[in-house]
């Protein structure tokens, strides 16, 4: 009885995070396309500081990948 509560808290977790990583992709789907943050967060459901950290770390990846191609 243990190993299965395990086990479906285990896919529980695991159903949680790919809701919450599709939540994210939508929002830098929202963010490429210059939605305003207050639209992202009724949309996904996000909190500001999430959506913030979003968009700070796609301007660095931006920035990564320009510098690897020059």
């Amino acid at each position: 009885k243990g190993i299965e509560k395990g086990i479906e808290k285990g896919i529980e977790k695991g159903i949680e995070e790919g809701k919450k990583q599709e939540k994210i992709m939508i929002a830098q789907n929202l963010l490429k396309q210059k939605f305003n943050i207050s639209t992202i967060i009724s949309v996904t459901g996000l909190s500001k500081d999430e959506i913030k950290k979003i968009k700070k770390k796609d301007k660095i990846k931006i920035k990564v990948k320009k510098a690897k191609i020059e």
